[in-house]
């Protein structure tokens, strides 16, 4: 298992190449990150709605361990 920053897109390809120097491969891949704000909804402000947004990692992340 190998642990990197989803916000840095460096890291992706860093881990990549870590992996496929220690392993020869990448067998399986899980895309596995999020955020949750812990309270009642309708008390959220719009900061912390926007800090749940599966857009903000949720679309890229993936993309760039794929390519990587």
């Amino acid at each position: 298992m190998c642990a990197l920053d989803i916000t840095d897109p460096v890291a992706a390809h860093s881990v990549a190449a870590q992996t496929f120097e220690r392993f020869g491969a990448i067998d399986v891949l899980v895309n596995k990150a999020g955020y949750a704000e812990l309270g009642f909804f309708e008390t959220f402000t719009d900061a912390a709605v926007r800090r749940q947004d599966p857009l903000r990692y949720g679309a890229r992340t993936p993309v760039r361990c794929n390519r990587a």
